[in-house]
């Protein structure tokens, strides 16, 4: 039995935002009009553009790309934190940080690589090298910058634990479980740069995270697995005021064999019809403002009717009404203000008919409703959310199409 075409408006759903469950359960309106949320959306993305352009003039970027021109200019290797720095500096232009993969892109030991790299080196501007002390612990790097002052970095809490997987031997002999890297200017803080793992008995990532702090500007990334749920968080921050964060965790049965076995096919078909996801909750943040919802996926499947794959394009009155129905009960998405929850608009599913070459069709849809009873049109979308989404755009390094 086929739901393809309610999978795909439930994705549509997932992927533009939700709730954990007893955030959905409660609906408080903002009192605010359409025209006071547009403008106040307007007002938002200005205040959030400026946060983002003023990342651009920190002195911690400055000294990361002057530090870096010193070793490129002295050939002195310095891949233990070469892909970090310039994950951090790529913040500049607007990319996306690049976290874990700063350190999993490279096919060595973790332990081997960090232990011939340990000592602490001294940039000579009489020679233009970098003099190196032996150390069998510290990883530093120091050097004088004309306008910046008495440069240390510093790479420490470096530690990787043995692996047996035969599916990341010999690329990996060991996996990193911590890591940090420091900047400070005439010993003021510019930068920290920190990466914890976890791993189950099979070497499988069961927590990750990776946090970068820049001045007045803070990132961060988590993800945690475990048998019966799966949760990824991003945040970016300016003083503790948002300028992106994101939630993601869904409940079931992460058995990952299973979870192979039943997605490995066709996912629109399994996504209605299986028994490993039970929940998922969504919500992204930018500014002030979140999209956000939840959907139940075992109940929604419980409810829907059963649709033959040649009756999805011609569903019946009753059908359409149907589906509606289930979604608008396990289905809930809200636009609210970010910093006091208040919702702006919320979902509303319903069955309406449309006419193709004459002929009458019936289908569910969905729309935001507004507290007035009015709803969200192309022009509350346009005027309201087109600076963002450019924003998100380049935020996320994802090029418009």
């Amino acid at each position: 039995m086929k739901k393809t075409s309610l999978f795909l408006m439930v994705m549509v759903v997932i992927i533009l935002g939700s709730c954990k469950k007893d955030e959905n359960s409660g609906e408080s309106f903002s009192k605010g009009t359409p025209g006071d949320h547009k403008i106040a959306m307007q007002n938002d993305a200005t205040d959030v553009a400026a946060k983002l352009d003023g990342m651009q003039n920190l002195t911690a970027m400055a000294v990361m790309e002057e530090f870096m021109d010193l070793m490129e200019d002295s050939n002195e290797p310095y891949s233990a934190i070469e892909n970090t720095l310039k994950s951090a500096v790529a913040l500049k232009s607007g990319a996306k940080a690049v976290f874990v993969s700063s350190f999993e892109d490279n096919a060595f030991s973790f332990n081997d690589w960090y232990k011939e790299q340990t000592g602490i080196y001294t940039y000579n501007e009489e020679t233009d090298e970098w003099d190196k002390k032996s150390s069998s612990s510290e990883l530093k790097y120091m050097f004088s910058s004309e306008e910046n002052g008495d440069i240390v970095i510093l790479v420490s809490d470096f530690k990787a634990q043995g692996t047996s997987n035969p599916e990341f031997t010999p690329e990996f002999s060991d996996l990193l479980t911590s890591a940090k890297v420091s900047l400070t200017a005439d010993g003021k803080s510019l930068m920290t740069i920190a990466f914890s793992a976890s791993y189950d008995k099979e070497d499988i990532p069961t927590s990750l995270e990776q946090s970068i702090t820049m001045e007045e500007y803070a990132m961060s990334f988590k993800a945690s697995r475990s048998a019966s749920s799966v949760a990824l968080d991003y945040s970016y921050k300016f003083s503790n005021a948002n300028i992106l964060s994101a939630h993601f965790d869904s409940k079931g049965d992460f058995d990952l064999e299973k979870f192979e076995d039943t997605f490995e096919t066709d996912m629109e078909d399994a996504m209605m019809e299986q028994d490993v996801l039970e929940s998922s909750n969504i919500w992204i943040a930018l500014g002030n403002f979140k999209f956000h919802g939840f959907a139940n996926w075992k109940d929604l499947a419980q409810q829907i009717p059963n649709i033959d794959e040649d009756s999805e394009e011609s569903l019946t009155e009753a059908e359409a009404k149907a589906m509606a129905k289930a979604l608008d009960n396990n289905v809930k998405i809200y636009l609210r203000y970010n910093d006091n929850n208040k919702v702006i608009a919320k979902s509303q599913f319903y069955a309406d008919s449309y006419d193709d070459y004459d002929e009458i069709y019936w289908k569910p849809y969905m729309r935001m409703l507004f507290a007035d009873g009015s709803y969200m049109n192309e022009s509350f979308l346009e005027d309201g959310f087109a600076e963002y989404l450019t924003m998100l755009s380049e935020i996320m390094d994802v090029e418009e199409e």
